[in-house]
């Protein structure tokens, strides 16, 4: 019975428009306060004894650099100088694309903030040059993604808070898991541009022999 009382005043909360993070804390002093004997003043000591910490005040940091990176442009120019580099390959828009998302990530350490930035560059960029609008979708999200394992990663910093487990190892695992994961989309996103130019090419010989004929 507790338990669905729970469920229904988060529901109410959700239902009402209140953002998830403050309908969840709610819910939780809603339920000590009614449930338990749990003083609330040990809850507030508890709450303030989990945030104070040293770690912690990664993430704000991770966020304020990755606004600050979006702002100033520094996005820009990471497509563009991998666009430089691997624009000259097939499928080297989409290489650029995962290219600049893993250095975008290996810098912010977050995955919405990485797609957030590139992908309003990259994916008109990326129709533009006749890639379908899903690949093109599909390309930014994955690689993304990348926020996640290649270090600075704020899910990892919350994980190693959560169990105690040491972050710089964390980091380190998640190097060699993350460049893999990059080559393996640039691999499709090269076998996707082969499609591509082929399909140009098609089009580009059925244009010369209808004017021929």
């Amino acid at each position: 019975m507790t338990a669905i009382l729970v469920f229904v005043i988060l529901a109410v909360a959700l239902a009402t428009g209140t953002p998830i993070a403050i309908a969840m804390a709610a819910t939780v002093l809603l339920s000590i306060t009614l449930f338990t004997n749990v003083p609330l003043l040990v809850v507030v000591q508890q709450m303030f004894n989990a945030a104070d910490s040293f770690a912690l005040m990664a993430i704000p940091m991770f966020v304020l650099s990755g606004n600050i990176m979006t702002a100033g442009g520094l996005s820009k120019k990471l497509i563009r100088v991998a666009t430089d580099i691997f624009g000259p390959l097939p499928g080297g828009l989409a290489i650029a694309a995962t290219a600049a998302c893993a250095f975008f990530a290996a810098i912010s350490g977050s995955s919405p903030a990485t797609v957030a930035a590139i992908g309003s560059i990259m994916i008109p960029a990326l129709m533009k040059a006749k890639y379908d609008e899903k690949f093109s979708v599909g390309v930014v999200t994955a690689a993304g993604s990348l926020g996640i394992l290649i270090p600075p990663s704020i899910p990892m910093v919350v994980y190693c808070l959560a169990t105690g487990e040491a972050i710089g190892k964390l980091f380190l695992a998640g190097v060699i898991p993350g460049l893999i994961l990059a080559t393996i989309f640039a691999v499709q996103c090269y076998m996707a541009g082969r499609s591509v130019l082929r399909g140009k090419r098609s089009a580009k010989a059925s244009r010369t022999a209808s004017g021929v004929w």
